[in-house]
């Protein structure tokens, strides 16, 4: 329900950000969504509750070469 939740606020955000991805775009007790907008429109989100920008940039980046590999 938390990363449906968030859902709206990737729609609000990503035509805003010039980047797919948009960091931590919802928060939740302890838990934080983090959102990616491939450029078809796609919308990847991970639910987690440490902070990791690094990381978690570079797995949206790995799903989404995979994505388009396959």
């Amino acid at each position: 329900f938390i990363v449906f939740a968030a859902l709206d606020l990737v729609d609000i955000l990503h035509p805003k950000s010039e980047s797919a991805y948009l960091k931590v775009v919802d928060r939740c007790m302890h838990w934080m969504v983090s959102a990616y907008v491939t450029p078809s429109g796609l919308r990847m989100m991970l639910l987690h509750d440490v902070k990791a920008e690094d990381t978690i940039r570079q797995f949206f980046w790995e799903t989404h070469e995979a994505l388009v590999k396959v």
